[in-house]
């Protein structure tokens, strides 16, 4: 959709569409960088070893707390493309 809006810049929802995957890319950018690194550190914990616990409750807050936001982005996203595709569908129909 970004792509198409760029295209198409003119269309009355072309802004809303590129902010839209923009906001939806931002989620798979933060998962790559944020939560797979974080993940694979926590595969390397042994539950055994001191600071284990210590370090579980560190990891559950952080991704917790990055998940929400990533939730938050997927959302915005969601309601940025829908109106962008909306504004094009009037568009078209207004003719």
């Amino acid at each position: 959709m970004g792509v198409s809006a760029v295209l198409d810049w003119r269309a009355s929802g072309s802004a809303w569409a590129l902010a839209g995957a923009l906001l939806y890319l931002s989620t798979i950018v933060l998962t790559v960088a944020y939560h797979v690194p974080l993940n694979n550190r926590l595969a390397l914990l042994q539950p055994s070893e001191p600071g284990a616990e210590a370090s579980w409750q560190r990891y559950l807050h952080d991704w917790t707390t990055a998940n929400h936001f990533r939730a938050v982005l997927a959302l915005a996203s969601a309601v940025v493309l829908t109106v962008g595709t909306v504004m094009n569908i009037v568009d078209e129909s207004e003719g």
